[in-house]
């Protein structure tokens, strides 16, 4: 992973260096933050701080190409938490809080709107995950097999910070942090990079093999033993299979859609709980968390009735004294309640914007079909995990990061991006009859 120059800027792996950054920033242990008027500023957040300008001024104007739809919901969305912040807790507190989150959610979006821009640095950035994941999937597995999470424990050492939590093993095995907060955050990394990983364009020598790079990310969330980050997985391995068993039948897509449409109408009318909660219930480890997750739907969905515009801010919600965790393990459900509707309606709307658009787009280029694909795969795997999960520092940002990385696939150029042209009869010839150079090119 060697840092190269190019004419259009210092590179890592082939995209641009401050988006490389920020990838390698998010594996930065906590541990490695400085604390400034009270905000806590990590790694990540120093990227986010340093490049969040640069880029709103590349977007408006017009460095990035044309400003799209999912630009203003997310601004939107941004703004809309601000204000949500200050209604909770005045202007200067709100404005301390909202400020750290205004450049965490528009800032790692600019990252990748701003920086991953073609096929080549899409890739670029997929393989730089897909190397951070590798080098993960050892560690998480000597974490696993001796309890010892020695990154973290290295990190507290030295630089100071509370013990990690106590978090009981399952399957027999310990749950692996690595350098995250949290297994969770740690498997949802590790989940994240299936999509991109599969569907990969001119994936590294060392992981030519699809199997391989499938097999690196599916090994590294075993071992945070998290059932959101299994569900992502799963979500996104059974798109990719539908994808390969149904390529040739015309409206798979539609077809998939309407078979999931009927299994909703049937739990519907056959269960007397709703298919949210049938949901909640079986994507879960224990009967005892598929029951809390259902109590949190019920009560924060009742606290979102009440404040449905501004939300909670960073109030306290409404729930029996038995939960006692004020944890809200619902990233949908907990955005909603904490700054509003409009918060979530936006956010949620840029993705399906930008998923609406791709999947309407004609690609000629192979490659661009590949990314549109495997990014498609990515946010879907994460939508529906994060029904079941909260995403919180790092992985809030990976996730509007990732966002922002597929909207160049939104603009006139991806779609004029030409296919390979097909070989003539001389070259075919000279192929055959030396195949080693056509395995080298």
């Amino acid at each position: 992973m060697a840092a190269r120059a190019k004419s259009k800027g210092m590179t890592i792996c082939g995209l641009a260096l401050p988006a490389a950054l920020f990838v390698l920033a998010l594996a930065t242990p906590p541990e490695f933050s400085v604390s400034a008027g009270g905000l806590r500023i990590s790694a990540y957040r120093a990227v986010l701080l340093f490049s969040i300008l640069p880029n709103l001024k590349k977007l408006f104007t017009g460095a990035a190409g044309p400003v799209l739809p999912a630009d203003i919901l997310m601004i939107v969305h941004s703004v809309w938490a601000v204000l949500a912040l200050i209604n909770f807790a005045g202007v200067g507190q709100g404005i301390e809080s909202g400020g750290i989150y205004f450049v965490e959610a528009l800032g790692a979006y600019l990252l990748g709107r701003c920086l991953v821009r073609n096929v080549e640095e899409f890739a670029a950035m997929s393989r730089l995950m897909l190397y951070v994941v590798a080098v993960m999937t050892g560690i998480a597995f000597i974490e696993s097999i001796t309890g010892k999470h020695f990154i973290r424990e290295i990190s507290k050492a030295v630089l100071g910070g509370p013990p990690l939590p106590f978090i009981e093993p399952r399957m027999g095995l310990h749950r692996a942090f690595t350098s995250f907060d949290h297994p969770i955050l740690f498997g949802i990394f590790c989940a994240s990079t299936f999509g991109l990983a599969y569907y990969m364009c001119d994936p590294p020598k060392i992981f030519r093999s699809t199997l391989v790079r499938a097999g690196i990310t599916m090994a590294a969330t075993f071992f945070s033993l998290s059932a959101g980050a299994f569900s992502a997985l799963g979500v996104q391995i059974f798109l990719a299979g539908w994808d390969f068993i149904t390529r040739g039948v015309g409206r798979r897509w539609s077809i998939l859609g309407m078979i999931f449409g009927a299994i909703w109408t049937v739990i519907s009318l056959s269960s007397n709980r709703d298919p949210v909660k049938v949901f909640l219930t079986y994507f879960t480890f224990s009967p005892g968390t598929g029951y809390n997750r259902i109590r949190i739907w019920e009560y924060g969905t009742a606290e979102l009735g009440r404040h449905p515009i501004l939300g909670i801010g960073l109030g306290e919600w409404e729930r029996p004294v038995w939960m006692v965790s004020g944890s809200m393990d619902n990233f949908w459900l907990a955005t909603a309640v904490r700054y509003g509707m409009p918060a979530v309606l936006s956010l949620g709307g840029a993705m399906l914007y930008l998923m609406i658009k791709l999947g309407r787009t004609n690609y000629p280029s192979r490659d661009v079909q590949r990314s549109r694909m495997g990014w498609i795969v990515c946010l879907v795997g994460l939508s529906v995990a994060g029904s079941t999960v909260h995403y919180w520092n790092a992985l809030f940002c990976l996730f509007c990061f990732l966002l922002g990385s597929g909207a160049w696939m939104a603009l006139p150029a991806a779609s004029r991006r030409s296919a390979p042209k097909p070989l003539a009869p001389s070259q075919i010839e000279s192929q055959i009859a030396n195949p080693a150079g056509f395995y080298a090119s």
